[in-house]
């Protein structure tokens, strides 16, 4: 399969040095110089022929059939953090398609002009789950030590003119769903459907068993946990929760243990792309609100990730939806890291 280009057509005016080393950093490529960063599905490293074009894509689908009948048995009307003007009943894919479109914007209004303090804008952690909110507020306020701030400008356009704002009611045109992930677990293990951590044993291309370690915090999660994966679903516990065979990577977890997993509740993560908008993006001195550098971004298949609260059985009317990953910045991480030798 081809590696896929970058999503993001650059046309910036000429900037400093030390103004295009912030754009090299920023989580979303700004550089022209960026390298692709690949997402899920895009690449089989190793993988036979038959694996590649017929099994992978086959499993695939049975993925997207399980994914979506799962989503319209457990959702109904959009939360208020993915709200939307549309009428349909269906919440996936179309009222989904509806609530990303809004995100989008108002992820990067959101953004523009911040010094990095997520104090000072509370609004961030409404729609931006921790690990990203870490991730740009790190970016921001080394802008800001520096003497900037980053400002955007999102629009949607004409998919034909790609100039010409389309009207909100046609937003949702924009948003191509992709693939749904659902990660199983107990509240304080399943925190995340991108949870990082090398591969111990691997039965798949797709089937493998993930180490999870951070540092212990008061009120946070295990410090040692382990992720079982099957294509798009996860299975977040902790060692002692399983047989010593299956921690020793010698058998795979029965389908009752699956079952019992998919009792204690989930998060749910759902992988699209943005296409046919337009991002401004430009360069303020924090002094005096001088513009240092400024430039146009054609987005075109700009990778989203969308993660729900987590939830048991039916998802609660005071759920919510945060943006997980924006143009691959974790997701290509952890690609990397699937792919990497098994860590023994």
């Amino acid at each position: 399969m081809r590696q896929m280009p970058l999503p993001i057509s650059r046309r910036f005016t000429t900037v400093s040095t030390n103004i295009e080393a912030l754009y090299k950093t920023y989580p979303i490529r700004l550089s022209p110089k960026a390298n692709p960063r690949r997402g899920y599905f895009e690449q089989y490293p190793n993988a036979a022929w038959h694996e590649r074009y017929i099994m992978m894509p086959f499993r695939l689908k049975l993925a997207e059939i399980a994914g979506k009948g799962f989503l319209n048995n457990r959702f109904g009307t959009p939360s208020s953090s993915l709200s939307s003007p549309s009428n349909q009943q269906e919440f996936y894919p179309h009222q989904f398609k509806a609530g990303v479109s809004h995100a989008v914007p108002a992820l990067f209004s959101r953004l523009s002009g911040w010094d990095g303090n997520i104090e000072s804008r509370p609004e961030l952690s409404q729609i931006l789950t921790p690990q990203l909110l870490s991730l740009f507020s790190k970016q921001h306020a080394h802008y800001a030590q520096d003497g900037y701030l980053i400002n955007f400008k999102f629009k949607y356009t004409d998919p034909v003119s790609k100039k010409e704002e389309v009207d909100e009611d046609d937003w949702e045109d924009h948003v191509t769903p992709k693939y749904v992930w659902i990660a199983f677990g107990t509240p304080s293990n399943a925190t995340s459907t991108l949870l990082p951590g090398t591969v111990t044993s691997r039965y798949h291309q797709v089937a493998f068993t993930r180490r999870v370690t951070e540092p212990k915090k008061a009120g946070g999660p295990p410090s040692d946990r382990r992720i079982f994966r099957e294509i798009c679903f996860e299975y977040v516990y902790e060692p002692g929760d399983v047989d010593e065979s299956v921690e020793s990577g010698e058998d795979i977890p029965d389908f009752n243990w699956k079952r019992s997993m998919m009792l204690l509740g989930q998060k749910v993560g759902i992988d699209s792309v943005v296409s046919n908008a337009e991002l401004e993006c430009y360069v303020t001195r924090a002094s005096n609100g001088e513009i240092v550098a400024c430039g146009g971004l054609e987005v075109d298949d700009m990778a989203i990730r969308m993660e729900s609260s987590h939830f048991v059985d039916q998802f609660p009317e005071n759920g919510s939806w945060k943006v997980a990953d924006v143009d691959n910045a974790l997701i290509f991480p952890r690609v990397l890291e699937e792919e990497a030798e098994v860590d023994e």
